[in-house]
């Protein structure tokens, strides 16, 4: 018999979950972002948090997409934390990745093995890097960070759809900094566990950040 998802979220989070509808339009009128690549995302309110999903996918779709929210909300339940470099861009950008790199694959199986929902959009939506990620590398070529960031959606996809591992090499071999983004990122992101102590995930982010040559003054991180 399968797990119910949102009574463990519940449970562990002890604060209520609210689903809320909108089209990409609907979304721009008040000033959130839902698109085609952007389907859902989750926020935090008084009391609790609400999930925004994209009306314009079709049910099943709808269902992944809420369900990979609730899987974000319950790792966090259980002691995953997420890093904020600030809110300025290209570094949001490269926060939201290694996010990515930390928590996909622990969702992806989380979501298969214990309450048998696939994740066939949001893998679908992260391939993209495979035919636009040499034109994005050529546009950012002098833009180490968003490289970077590119290094980690490589590996994030990497991690998740491993089929795709002769195309993600091929792009790997087109930039030193996506490559060492990638490298690094597989060494200290890749935790053994997602409830390793909040200690261990700050001195494993923080030596990624690093090696990489950031100033970590602006880094902390989130629950």
């Amino acid at each position: 018999m399968q797990r119910d998802l949102k009574k463990d979220v519940l449970e562990i989070l002890e604060e209520p979950v609210e689903f809320f509808k909108l089209s990409s339009e609907e979304a721009a009128m008040v000033g959130y972002y839902i698109s085609e690549k952007n389907p859902a995302f989750c926020e935090r309110i008084p009391g609790g948090w609400r999930i925004y999903i994209s009306k314009d996918l079709n049910t099943i779709q709808q269902a992944e997409v809420a369900a990979h929210e609730l899987a974000h909300l319950l790792l966090k339940g259980e002691g995953l934390y997420s890093v904020s470099l600030g809110e300025d861009w290209p570094e949001s950008y490269l926060a939201m990745e290694i996010n990515n790199v930390i928590s996909h694959h622990f969702i992806i199986t989380r979501l298969k093995k214990d309450y048998g929902i696939g994740s066939n959009l949001h893998i679908s939506l992260r391939e993209s890097i495979l035919t636009n990620g040499q034109q994005m590398i050529e546009e950012y070529s002098e833009e180490y960070v968003m490289l970077h960031g590119i290094g980690l959606h490589l590996l994030d996809l990497f991690l998740t759809a491993k089929k795709h591992k002769k195309r993600i090499e091929e792009l790997l071999e087109l930039s030193d900094k996506v490559k060492e983004s990638f490298e690094i990122g597989e060494k200290l992101l890749v935790y053994p566990s997602h409830q390793i102590s909040a200690e261990e995930q700050w001195l494993r982010i923080s030596e990624f950040l690093q090696r990489l040559g950031y100033d970590i003054d602006n880094a902390r991180l989130c629950w």
